[in-house]
């Protein structure tokens, strides 16, 4: 290993090493907005804050959030997620189909899955890391959007209702 690389390798675990000792970790969900199209597929995009440490494992690609939340999703869902952009604060992720509209006499209804961030936090409990952050997956605005633009917005909720809605 030439000695550049080592210096890389050793100046990057002193740094970890440091983070880790310098006290309890964060991952914030500051908001969620959920964007459904007319046919039901649904934009949703998470920005959230990483502490330093989480920081310093997405620079070097330790951890992938994107990725991270696609398998979650893909693991528990039937549906197909892709990943429409990921950066180091925020993930957007396209779920096709997530509502499935119904024409009624009235016009048609949108109506969401509830959503519940326990388990979520309750997943994240299990990785060999979680001792060493704080987790708070409670949206800090979660904003629901239709189609139509009518938009419903919950605060600092674990759980998200179902909501419905008819154009």
């Amino acid at each position: 290993m030439a000695n550049r690389t080592k210096r890389i390798v050793i100046v990057s675990l002193i740094m970890a090493a440091a983070l880790l000792v310098s006290g309890a970790s964060a991952i914030t969900i500051n908001s969620l907005d959920l964007d459904i199209a007319e046919n039901g597929d649904t934009t949703l995009n998470f920005d959230y804050s990483l502490s330093a440490l989480e920081s310093f494992a997405v620079f070097v690609k330790l951890a992938d959030p994107a990725a991270e939340l696609q398998n979650a999703i893909d693991q528990r869902t039937d549906q197909e997620v892709e990943v429409l952009d990921a950066t180091s604060s925020s993930t957007t992720l396209l779920v096709p189909e997530y509502i499935k509209p119904e024409s009624t006499s009235k016009g048609t209804t949108y109506t969401t899955p509830s959503l519940d961030f326990s388990q979520a936090e309750d997943i994240l409990k299990e990785y060999w890391f979680a001792s060493l952050i704080t987790i708070d997956l409670s949206p800090g605005i979660t904003t629901i959007t239709f189609p139509d633009g009518y938009s419903e917005s919950f605060t600092n909720s674990i759980q998200i209702p179902s909501v419905t809605h008819t154009i």
